[in-house]
């Protein structure tokens, strides 16, 4: 990250570099954090399987990681 704003389109002179690398950091940070909450909803420790992004052996936690749309939006 660089704070100078010259030859910078971004007007608040931030500008990212590897900006693959920031996604990356920044879906596992919040994932920590989502993972967190779960685990305090549910109540007790769970396990995590980062590869298919799905806790194991747990419905209730995975029925947690997202929730259904509202009329008309659909993915």
């Amino acid at each position: 990250m660089s704070c100078s704003s010259e030859g910078n389109p971004h007007p608040d002179g931030i500008r990212f570099v590897g900006t693959e690398g920031w996604i990356h950091v920044s879906h596992r940070a919040t994932t920590l954090c989502n993972l967190t909450d779960i685990s305090a909803r549910v109540g007790r420790k769970v396990t995590w399987d980062a590869g298919e992004e799905r806790f194991v052996a747990d419905d209730r936690a995975n029925r947690l990681l997202g929730r259904a749309m509202r009329s008309p939006w659909r993915i």
